[in-house]
């Protein structure tokens, strides 16, 4: 099959050489054409269910996160339903069967959580994800006044009301998020300079619940 193969191809040079240029020819114009990706996204279709509340991860697993995994169970197109329960937050990852459109998966997440939503503690509400996987997080960047004219919270207030909408402005940012642990420990910080009396200050600050994620306290310095 072979020796017959290449004697055909022998004897009808230029047809095998005008097929082979016709084929480079088209190669050359597709290559730049052809979408593609630096980093290919091949996972699932999955949506992020986010709850904020300051309380142990313990209450939060019972409270929030339990009952939101069991909202999404069984629905269609659900593969596979993931808890991730930490202090003073609660993550839920919902991820469906390949080829499932991802919008529909949202807005059907969406329906599911507004019935779960009635079971969560008063005060506490559950939010869906930005719409982006975890390979769009791109770039990340920290605003620092090495003039020390502005403090952390003026700092923060240019990020939230200013930086923020001018960037989830261009093409293609889904969302811009912010370090809430390093927010927290700022927080701390201020607080704690500002308040002469330690006790008093853990009684103003901390859950009137009684529970917290945090069992030791490292050092504490009277400024």
């Amino acid at each position: 099959m072979i020796e017959k193969l290449v004697e055909w191809s022998a004897r009808h040079r230029g047809l095998v050489i005008g097929t082979v240029m016709a084929i480079a020819a088209w190669g050359a114009w597709s290559l730049p054409r052809v979408p593609s990706d630096a980093f290919p996204d091949l996972g699932a279709t999955q949506v992020i269910l986010y709850t904020r509340w300051d309380r142990s991860a313990e209450l939060i697993e019972d409270q929030v996160t339990y009952p939101i995994v069991t909202a999404m169970l069984g629905a269609p197109k659900v593969k596979t339903v993931r808890g991730i329960s930490d202090f003073g937050y609660s993550f839920v990852y919902v991820i469906f069967e390949d080829g499932t459109d991802p919008y529909w998966a949202r807005a059907r997440t969406q329906e599911l959580l507004s019935g779960a939503q009635t079971r969560l503690p008063s005060g506490v509400h559950a939010e869906l994800g930005p719409d982006a996987t975890g390979l769009g997080w791109i770039y990340q960047y920290a605003l620092v006044d090495d003039r020390g004219a502005h403090s952390l919270a003026q700092l923060r207030a240019l990020q939230d009301y200013d930086l923020r909408f001018r960037l989830r402005a261009l093409a293609g940012v889904a969302d811009v998020d912010w370090n809430k642990a390093l927010k927290l420990a700022n927080d701390l910080i201020f607080n704690v300079n500002q308040h002469a009396d330690w006790i008093e200050f853990m009684k103003a600050k901390l859950p009137s619940a009684g529970a917290f994620g945090a069992g030791f306290l490292l050092g504490f310095k009277r400024g």
